[in-house]
């Protein structure tokens, strides 16, 4: 495939700014019972870097508030207004 590459290591500065395509790792998994075995997991362009600090303190209003419901829940009550 064009622009196939094996064996190179990539940090979040060589595919930040990709706008398609997809990024592939595979690995070796010895965290089952049966012995090892080997998996890819395969990351999809564009990609955004989360601000997890932010994140973090959405959460936090979320559940200090009392809230039952995500924020982005869609009901039935909206779909009929």
């Amino acid at each position: 495939p064009k622009g196939h590459r094996e064996n190179i290591a990539l940090g979040w500065k060589d595919v930040k700014d990709l706008r398609d395509g997809s990024v592939s790792y595979t690995f070796t998994d010895d965290t089952l019972p049966g012995g090892p075995t080997k998996k890819t997991i395969t990351c999809h362009a564009p990609f955004e870097r989360c601000d997890r600090e932010e994140a973090y303190r959405e959460a936090w209003e979320f559940f200090e508030r009392g809230r039952t419901t995500t924020p982005n829940t869609y009901s039935a009550a909206k779909a009929s207004s």
